[in-house]
Protein backbone atom coordinates (compact mmCIF):
# COMPACT_ATOMS: atom_id res chain seq x y z
CA UNK A 1 0.00 0.00 0.00
CA UNK A 2 2.98 2.26 1.08
CA UNK A 3 4.59 1.39 -2.29
CA UNK A 4 1.37 2.15 -4.13
CA UNK A 5 1.13 5.81 -2.73
CA UNK A 6 4.29 6.46 -3.24
CA UNK A 7 4.38 5.67 -6.94
CA UNK A 8 1.22 7.95 -7.15
CA UNK A 9 3.21 10.68 -5.39
CA UNK A 10 6.05 10.60 -7.72
CA UNK A 11 3.81 10.36 -10.96
CA UNK A 12 2.24 13.46 -9.97
CA UNK A 13 5.14 15.41 -8.93
CA UNK A 14 6.94 14.75 -12.33
CA UNK A 15 3.81 15.50 -14.15
CA UNK A 16 3.63 19.10 -12.74
CA UNK A 17 7.50 19.41 -14.71
CA UNK A 18 6.64 18.62 -18.10
CA UNK A 19 3.50 20.41 -19.42
CA UNK A 20 5.01 23.55 -21.00
CA UNK A 21 8.73 24.91 -21.57
CA UNK A 22 9.71 27.98 -19.71
CA UNK A 23 9.32 30.43 -22.85
CA UNK A 24 5.74 30.41 -23.10
CA UNK A 25 2.24 28.55 -22.01
CA UNK A 26 0.89 27.69 -24.96
CA UNK A 27 -3.17 27.09 -25.81
CA UNK A 28 -3.68 25.94 -28.78
CA UNK A 29 -7.28 27.09 -30.59
CA UNK A 30 -7.43 25.52 -33.70
CA UNK A 31 -3.79 26.05 -35.91
CA UNK A 32 -1.88 22.91 -37.07
CA UNK A 33 1.20 24.75 -36.61
CA UNK A 34 1.87 26.08 -32.80
CA UNK A 35 5.47 25.80 -32.76
CA UNK A 36 8.48 26.21 -35.09
CA UNK A 37 11.74 25.36 -34.86
CA UNK A 38 14.74 27.80 -36.34
CA UNK A 39 18.06 25.92 -36.59
CA UNK A 40 21.05 27.86 -37.10
CA UNK A 41 23.64 25.38 -39.23
CA UNK A 42 26.66 24.62 -37.38
CA UNK A 43 28.31 26.57 -34.64
CA UNK A 44 31.08 26.96 -31.42
CA UNK A 45 33.95 24.00 -32.13
CA UNK A 46 32.24 23.17 -35.94
CA UNK A 47 32.64 26.19 -38.61
CA UNK A 48 31.05 24.80 -41.47
CA UNK A 49 32.18 25.61 -45.00
CA UNK A 50 34.75 28.49 -44.76
CA UNK A 51 34.64 31.66 -47.51
CA UNK A 52 37.51 34.18 -47.95
CA UNK A 53 36.95 36.22 -44.31
CA UNK A 54 33.65 34.69 -42.85
CA UNK A 55 32.22 31.11 -41.96
CA UNK A 56 29.01 29.17 -41.96
CA UNK A 57 28.71 28.84 -38.75
CA UNK A 58 28.84 32.84 -38.51
CA UNK A 59 26.34 33.46 -41.39
CA UNK A 60 23.52 31.06 -40.58
CA UNK A 61 23.23 32.59 -36.99
CA UNK A 62 22.96 35.83 -37.92
CA UNK A 63 20.74 35.17 -40.69
CA UNK A 64 18.51 32.99 -37.93
CA UNK A 65 18.12 35.19 -35.57
CA UNK A 66 16.91 38.11 -38.18
CA UNK A 67 14.84 35.28 -39.04
CA UNK A 68 13.32 34.48 -35.44
CA UNK A 69 12.94 38.37 -35.15
CA UNK A 70 10.88 38.17 -38.54
CA UNK A 71 9.15 35.06 -37.65
CA UNK A 72 7.97 36.71 -33.95
CA UNK A 73 6.47 39.77 -35.76
CA UNK A 74 4.71 37.91 -38.71
CA UNK A 75 3.33 35.23 -36.40
CA UNK A 76 2.91 36.74 -32.60
CA UNK A 77 0.85 34.14 -31.78
CA UNK A 78 3.50 31.15 -32.86
CA UNK A 79 6.07 30.24 -30.57
CA UNK A 80 9.34 30.04 -31.71
CA UNK A 81 12.46 28.30 -30.71
CA UNK A 82 16.01 28.45 -31.30
CA UNK A 83 18.16 25.37 -31.08
CA UNK A 84 20.89 28.37 -30.58
CA UNK A 85 21.18 31.61 -30.25
CA UNK A 86 25.13 32.01 -29.80
CA UNK A 87 28.08 30.41 -31.20
CA UNK A 88 27.76 27.05 -29.56
CA UNK A 89 27.98 23.39 -30.98
CA UNK A 90 25.13 20.68 -30.78
CA UNK A 91 25.33 17.68 -33.07
CA UNK A 92 22.57 16.66 -34.67
CA UNK A 93 21.25 14.01 -32.44
CA UNK A 94 20.59 16.78 -29.98
CA UNK A 95 19.57 19.29 -32.84
CA UNK A 96 16.47 16.72 -33.27
CA UNK A 97 16.18 15.88 -29.51
CA UNK A 98 15.49 19.81 -29.09
CA UNK A 99 13.24 19.74 -31.59
CA UNK A 100 11.13 16.91 -30.94
CA UNK A 101 11.05 17.91 -27.01
CA UNK A 102 9.59 21.34 -27.56
CA UNK A 103 7.01 19.89 -29.32
CA UNK A 104 7.62 21.75 -32.50
CA UNK A 105 5.17 21.48 -35.73
CA UNK A 106 7.25 22.75 -38.35
CA UNK A 107 11.76 22.43 -38.66
CA UNK A 108 13.32 24.83 -40.78
CA UNK A 109 17.12 24.89 -40.75
CA UNK A 110 19.24 27.70 -42.33
CA UNK A 111 22.18 26.75 -44.11
CA UNK A 112 25.01 27.99 -46.46
CA UNK A 113 26.47 25.85 -49.39
CA UNK A 114 30.10 25.40 -50.90
CA UNK A 115 31.83 24.15 -54.03
CA UNK A 116 35.07 23.01 -54.69
CA UNK A 117 37.59 25.30 -56.25
CA UNK A 118 37.92 25.42 -59.71
CA UNK A 119 41.26 23.68 -60.48
CA UNK A 120 43.68 24.50 -63.56
CA UNK A 121 46.64 22.62 -64.57
CA UNK A 122 49.00 24.20 -67.40
CA UNK A 123 51.82 22.41 -69.89
CA UNK A 124 55.32 24.52 -69.10
CA UNK A 125 57.78 22.09 -70.51
CA UNK A 126 59.65 18.68 -70.37
CA UNK A 127 62.17 17.95 -67.73
CA UNK A 128 64.54 14.61 -68.39
CA UNK A 129 64.61 12.88 -65.33
CA UNK A 130 67.19 10.03 -64.28
CA UNK A 131 66.21 6.68 -63.04
CA UNK A 132 68.35 3.42 -62.44
CA UNK A 133 67.39 -0.77 -63.02
CA UNK A 134 68.75 -3.39 -61.78
CA UNK A 135 72.02 -4.22 -59.33
CA UNK A 136 75.01 -4.91 -59.34
CA UNK A 137 77.18 -5.23 -62.33
CA UNK A 138 73.49 -5.29 -63.67
CA UNK A 139 72.53 -1.82 -62.63
CA UNK A 140 71.83 0.30 -65.41
CA UNK A 141 71.14 4.24 -65.99
CA UNK A 142 68.40 5.58 -67.61
CA UNK A 143 66.72 8.77 -68.43
CA UNK A 144 62.92 10.05 -69.90
CA UNK A 145 61.14 12.90 -70.30
CA UNK A 146 58.55 14.31 -67.86
CA UNK A 147 56.44 17.43 -68.45
CA UNK A 148 56.05 19.96 -66.43
CA UNK A 149 52.68 21.76 -64.95
CA UNK A 150 51.66 24.39 -63.48
CA UNK A 151 48.60 24.11 -61.41
CA UNK A 152 46.49 26.49 -59.02
CA UNK A 153 42.84 27.18 -58.15
CA UNK A 154 40.49 29.48 -58.87
CA UNK A 155 37.23 30.54 -56.72
CA UNK A 156 33.86 28.42 -57.86
CA UNK A 157 31.85 31.14 -59.26
CA UNK A 158 28.43 28.53 -58.49
CA UNK A 159 25.76 31.02 -56.99
CA UNK A 160 22.25 30.16 -56.37
CA UNK A 161 19.80 28.39 -53.30
CA UNK A 162 18.47 25.58 -52.84
CA UNK A 163 16.13 23.91 -50.21
CA UNK A 164 16.44 20.28 -49.02
CA UNK A 165 13.79 17.65 -48.20
CA UNK A 166 14.63 14.24 -46.68
CA UNK A 167 14.31 11.76 -49.45
CA UNK A 168 13.76 7.89 -47.97
CA UNK A 169 12.89 6.25 -51.01
CA UNK A 170 16.36 7.27 -52.46
CA UNK A 171 19.74 4.82 -52.93
CA UNK A 172 22.66 6.64 -51.64
CA UNK A 173 23.53 6.02 -55.34
CA UNK A 174 20.69 7.66 -56.66
CA UNK A 175 21.53 10.92 -54.27
CA UNK A 176 24.86 10.87 -55.05
CA UNK A 177 23.95 12.23 -58.65
CA UNK A 178 21.16 14.09 -58.50
CA UNK A 179 22.14 17.90 -60.36
CA UNK A 180 26.16 16.76 -59.15
CA UNK A 181 25.43 18.72 -56.23
CA UNK A 182 27.89 18.58 -53.43
CA UNK A 183 27.10 19.47 -50.27
CA UNK A 184 30.36 19.74 -48.12
CA UNK A 185 29.38 19.34 -44.43
CA UNK A 186 32.08 19.46 -42.14
CA UNK A 187 32.70 15.67 -40.07
CA UNK A 188 31.08 17.00 -36.44
CA UNK A 189 27.93 17.55 -38.46
CA UNK A 190 27.52 14.18 -39.35
CA UNK A 191 29.54 12.48 -36.31
CA UNK A 192 27.65 10.10 -34.67
CA UNK A 193 24.96 9.62 -37.08
CA UNK A 194 22.73 6.11 -37.57
CA UNK A 195 23.72 4.86 -40.64
CA UNK A 196 20.53 5.47 -43.14
CA UNK A 197 20.92 2.40 -45.11
CA UNK A 198 19.88 0.25 -41.57
CA UNK A 199 17.20 -1.28 -41.54
CA UNK A 200 15.76 0.31 -38.25
CA UNK A 201 16.69 3.69 -39.78
CA UNK A 202 15.24 3.04 -43.23
CA UNK A 203 11.88 1.59 -41.19
CA UNK A 204 12.24 5.19 -39.64
CA UNK A 205 12.72 7.47 -42.54
CA UNK A 206 9.89 5.79 -44.74
CA UNK A 207 7.40 6.54 -41.66
CA UNK A 208 8.68 9.62 -41.75
CA UNK A 209 8.25 10.32 -45.31
CA UNK A 210 4.33 9.16 -45.36
CA UNK A 211 3.95 11.86 -42.81
CA UNK A 212 5.42 14.71 -43.44
CA UNK A 213 7.77 14.08 -46.56
CA UNK A 214 4.70 16.33 -48.58
CA UNK A 215 4.83 18.94 -46.50
CA UNK A 216 8.14 19.55 -45.64
CA UNK A 217 7.91 19.65 -50.40
CA UNK A 218 5.29 22.40 -50.07
CA UNK A 219 7.37 24.30 -47.77
CA UNK A 220 10.62 24.10 -49.53
CA UNK A 221 8.81 24.74 -53.19
CA UNK A 222 7.11 28.00 -51.37
CA UNK A 223 10.51 29.31 -50.38
CA UNK A 224 12.60 28.91 -53.58
CA UNK A 225 9.48 30.11 -55.45
CA UNK A 226 10.06 33.42 -52.71
CA UNK A 227 14.05 33.48 -53.40
CA UNK A 228 13.11 33.50 -57.23
CA UNK A 229 10.81 36.20 -56.95
CA UNK A 230 12.96 38.71 -54.98
CA UNK A 231 15.61 38.22 -57.88
CA UNK A 232 17.89 35.31 -56.86
CA UNK A 233 18.67 32.37 -58.61
CA UNK A 234 17.29 29.06 -57.47
CA UNK A 235 18.59 25.12 -57.87
CA UNK A 236 15.43 24.02 -56.96
CA UNK A 237 14.14 21.67 -54.16
CA UNK A 238 16.43 18.82 -54.17
CA UNK A 239 15.71 15.29 -52.63
CA UNK A 240 18.45 13.84 -49.96
CA UNK A 241 18.98 10.94 -47.70
CA UNK A 242 22.63 11.02 -46.54
CA UNK A 243 23.76 11.56 -43.37
CA UNK A 244 24.59 15.63 -44.00
CA UNK A 245 20.92 16.28 -43.65
CA UNK A 246 20.06 13.43 -41.21
CA UNK A 247 18.59 15.81 -38.74
CA UNK A 248 16.06 16.28 -41.02
CA UNK A 249 14.11 12.82 -40.72
CA UNK A 250 15.06 12.57 -37.21
CA UNK A 251 12.28 15.60 -35.96
CA UNK A 252 9.12 14.44 -36.17
CA UNK A 253 7.56 17.50 -37.97
CA UNK A 254 7.37 18.94 -41.88
CA UNK A 255 11.25 20.11 -42.17
CA UNK A 256 13.55 21.80 -44.78
CA UNK A 257 16.71 22.67 -44.76
CA UNK A 258 17.59 26.32 -46.83
CA UNK A 259 20.74 26.68 -48.53
CA UNK A 260 21.02 30.31 -48.41
CA UNK A 261 23.58 30.52 -51.04
CA UNK A 262 27.06 29.48 -51.67
CA UNK A 263 29.74 30.77 -49.24
CA UNK A 264 32.55 30.14 -51.90
CA UNK A 265 31.34 32.66 -54.36
CA UNK A 266 33.02 35.87 -53.13
CA UNK A 267 30.21 37.87 -54.31
CA UNK A 268 27.81 35.88 -52.59
CA UNK A 269 29.74 35.60 -49.75
CA UNK A 270 29.87 39.52 -49.44
CA UNK A 271 25.81 39.38 -49.95
CA UNK A 272 25.39 36.61 -47.15
CA UNK A 273 27.24 38.79 -44.62
CA UNK A 274 25.91 41.83 -45.30
CA UNK A 275 22.74 43.09 -43.50
CA UNK A 276 20.40 44.23 -46.21
CA UNK A 277 21.27 40.19 -47.56
CA UNK A 278 20.49 38.62 -44.75
CA UNK A 279 17.25 40.42 -44.04
CA UNK A 280 16.21 39.72 -47.87
CA UNK A 281 16.94 35.93 -46.81
CA UNK A 282 14.90 36.33 -43.57
CA UNK A 283 11.99 38.28 -44.91
CA UNK A 284 11.88 35.42 -47.92
CA UNK A 285 11.88 32.35 -45.62
CA UNK A 286 9.46 33.79 -43.00
CA UNK A 287 7.14 35.00 -45.28
CA UNK A 288 7.27 31.53 -46.93
CA UNK A 289 6.49 30.28 -43.61
CA UNK A 290 3.30 32.03 -43.11
CA UNK A 291 2.01 31.22 -46.71
CA UNK A 292 2.66 27.58 -46.03
CA UNK A 293 0.62 28.02 -42.49
CA UNK A 294 -2.37 29.50 -43.96
CA UNK A 295 -2.34 26.23 -46.37
CA UNK A 296 -2.03 23.95 -43.71
CA UNK A 297 -5.06 25.94 -42.04
CA UNK A 298 -6.93 25.76 -44.55
CA UNK A 299 -6.33 29.14 -46.26
CA UNK A 300 -7.55 31.09 -42.99
CA UNK A 301 -4.91 33.71 -41.73
CA UNK A 302 -2.33 32.15 -39.88
CA UNK A 303 -2.61 35.22 -36.90
CA UNK A 304 -4.45 35.00 -34.25
CA UNK A 305 -4.61 30.79 -33.82
CA UNK A 306 -3.35 30.75 -30.56
CA UNK A 307 -3.60 32.48 -27.19
CA UNK A 308 -0.18 32.66 -24.95
CA UNK A 309 -0.18 32.85 -21.89
CA UNK A 310 2.56 34.01 -20.98
CA UNK A 311 1.49 37.72 -21.17
CA UNK A 312 5.04 39.04 -20.40
CA UNK A 313 6.28 37.50 -23.81
CA UNK A 314 3.21 39.28 -25.82
CA UNK A 315 3.99 42.76 -24.34
CA UNK A 316 7.45 41.65 -25.48
CA UNK A 317 6.48 41.20 -29.05
CA UNK A 318 4.44 44.26 -29.58
CA UNK A 319 6.93 46.25 -27.97
CA UNK A 320 9.34 45.03 -31.00
CA UNK A 321 6.29 45.26 -33.36
CA UNK A 322 5.91 48.79 -32.65
CA UNK A 323 9.49 49.44 -31.86
CA UNK A 324 9.97 48.27 -36.14
CA UNK A 325 7.28 49.87 -37.44
CA UNK A 326 8.87 53.11 -35.94
CA UNK A 327 12.09 52.89 -37.54
CA UNK A 328 10.21 52.41 -41.32
CA UNK A 329 7.94 55.24 -40.56
CA UNK A 330 11.19 57.32 -39.47
CA UNK A 331 12.74 56.41 -43.29
CA UNK A 332 9.33 58.19 -44.45
CA UNK A 333 8.84 60.88 -42.62
CA UNK A 334 12.38 62.35 -41.42
CA UNK A 335 14.32 61.68 -45.07
CA UNK A 336 13.73 64.76 -47.03
CA UNK A 337 11.79 63.88 -50.63
CA UNK A 338 12.07 64.39 -53.92
CA UNK A 339 9.11 64.91 -56.31
CA UNK A 340 10.19 63.65 -60.02
CA UNK A 341 7.06 64.37 -61.49
CA UNK A 342 3.24 64.75 -61.39
CA UNK A 343 1.97 61.90 -63.89
CA UNK A 344 -1.74 62.80 -64.85
CA UNK A 345 -4.11 60.06 -65.62
CA UNK A 346 -7.58 59.89 -66.58
CA UNK A 347 -8.80 56.71 -64.36
CA UNK A 348 -8.14 55.07 -60.74
CA UNK A 349 -6.25 51.81 -62.06
CA UNK A 350 -2.49 52.58 -62.74
CA UNK A 351 0.05 49.87 -62.83
CA UNK A 352 3.84 50.42 -62.05
CA UNK A 353 6.70 48.55 -62.72
CA UNK A 354 9.94 49.10 -61.13
CA UNK A 355 12.93 47.60 -62.24
CA UNK A 356 16.62 48.46 -61.30
CA UNK A 357 18.25 50.98 -63.42
CA UNK A 358 21.60 50.02 -64.84
CA UNK A 359 23.44 47.49 -63.32
CA UNK A 360 22.58 44.99 -61.03
CA UNK A 361 24.62 45.95 -57.36
CA UNK A 362 22.02 45.03 -54.92
CA UNK A 363 19.46 47.80 -54.61
CA UNK A 364 16.41 47.49 -51.89
CA UNK A 365 13.63 49.66 -51.44
CA UNK A 366 10.59 49.83 -49.77
CA UNK A 367 7.19 52.06 -51.32
CA UNK A 368 4.42 53.24 -49.88
CA UNK A 369 1.65 54.31 -51.18
CA UNK A 370 -0.62 57.30 -49.72
CA UNK A 371 1.36 56.79 -46.77
CA UNK A 372 0.50 53.32 -46.60
CA UNK A 373 3.88 50.39 -47.03
CA UNK A 374 2.99 48.70 -49.80
CA UNK A 375 6.74 46.61 -50.56
CA UNK A 376 8.95 46.39 -47.89
CA UNK A 377 12.70 45.97 -48.55
CA UNK A 378 11.88 44.18 -52.04
CA UNK A 379 15.88 43.28 -54.13
CA UNK A 380 15.57 45.34 -57.64
CA UNK A 381 16.28 43.24 -60.57
CA UNK A 382 15.48 42.99 -64.50
CA UNK A 383 12.51 41.49 -63.01
CA UNK A 384 9.98 43.82 -62.42
CA UNK A 385 7.86 44.80 -58.57
CA UNK A 386 4.55 44.77 -60.00
CA UNK A 387 2.36 46.95 -58.21
CA UNK A 388 -1.61 47.41 -59.24
CA UNK A 389 -2.61 50.78 -57.76
CA UNK A 390 -6.36 52.06 -57.00
CA UNK A 391 -6.10 55.59 -56.56
CA UNK A 392 -8.66 57.60 -54.59
CA UNK A 393 -10.80 59.76 -56.57
CA UNK A 394 -11.41 62.14 -53.82
CA UNK A 395 -8.28 63.21 -53.42
CA UNK A 396 -6.50 65.84 -55.79
CA UNK A 397 -3.36 63.53 -55.92
CA UNK A 398 -2.23 60.03 -54.72
CA UNK A 399 1.68 59.54 -53.99
CA UNK A 400 3.45 56.97 -54.77
CA UNK A 401 7.19 56.98 -52.47
CA UNK A 402 10.07 55.20 -52.99
CA UNK A 403 12.79 54.80 -49.89
CA UNK A 404 16.01 53.27 -50.27
CA UNK A 405 16.99 50.40 -47.94
CA UNK A 406 20.31 50.56 -48.97
CA UNK A 407 23.09 51.83 -51.71
CA UNK A 408 24.19 48.78 -53.18
CA UNK A 409 27.30 48.20 -54.51
CA UNK A 410 26.86 51.84 -56.64
CA UNK A 411 25.62 54.23 -54.97
CA UNK A 412 22.98 55.88 -55.34
CA UNK A 413 20.16 53.66 -54.90
CA UNK A 414 18.51 53.80 -58.63
CA UNK A 415 15.57 52.28 -60.71
CA UNK A 416 13.50 52.55 -63.84
CA UNK A 417 9.47 52.96 -62.73
CA UNK A 418 7.02 52.35 -65.67
CA UNK A 419 3.54 53.38 -65.17
CA UNK A 420 0.66 52.35 -67.60
CA UNK A 421 -3.25 53.95 -67.67
CA UNK A 422 -5.09 52.30 -70.23
CA UNK A 423 -3.08 53.08 -73.34
CA UNK A 424 -0.85 55.79 -71.57
CA UNK A 425 2.76 54.68 -71.17
CA UNK A 426 5.66 56.47 -70.01
CA UNK A 427 8.69 55.39 -67.78
CA UNK A 428 10.95 57.25 -64.88
CA UNK A 429 14.47 57.72 -63.21
CA UNK A 430 13.97 57.55 -59.78
CA UNK A 431 16.78 58.10 -57.42
CA UNK A 432 16.91 57.60 -53.44
CA UNK A 433 19.02 57.83 -50.65
CA UNK A 434 19.41 57.07 -46.95
CA UNK A 435 18.83 61.09 -46.64
CA UNK A 436 16.45 61.39 -49.30
CA UNK A 437 13.27 59.50 -51.13
CA UNK A 438 11.95 60.05 -53.96
CA UNK A 439 8.13 60.63 -54.93
CA UNK A 440 5.49 60.54 -57.82
CA UNK A 441 2.39 62.09 -57.74
CA UNK A 442 -0.79 61.09 -60.15
CA UNK A 443 -3.66 63.12 -60.19
CA UNK A 444 -6.77 62.37 -61.95
CA UNK A 445 -7.93 64.15 -64.78
CA UNK A 446 -11.65 64.14 -66.37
Amino acid sequence: MYRNILSLVCILFFATLTPFSVDAQIKTTGSKINTIIIDAGHGGTDPGARGRYSTEAQITLAISLKLEQAMRALLPDTRIVMTRNTDIYHNVREKANIANSEGGDLFVCIHVNAASPIYHKQFLRYKTVTYYTGKGKKKKKHTRREPVYRTWTTPNLRNGTSSYVFAADRSDEKASGILSDQRFESESEVVDVPDPSSPEALIKARLWSQKFFKGSVRLATIIENEFTANGRKSLGVLQRNEKGIWVLQATNMPAVLVETGFITNPDEEDYLNSEEGQLEIANAVSKSVVEYKKLVDGGKSSLAKMQLIDSGESAKTNAKNLELAAIKQAKLDNRTKELIKTINVNSTDVQVELFDNGELDGDSVSVYFNGKLIVDRMLLSTKPILLNLVLESGQSTNELVMVAENLGKIPPNTSLMVVKNGTFRTELNLTSTLLQNASVRFKLTE
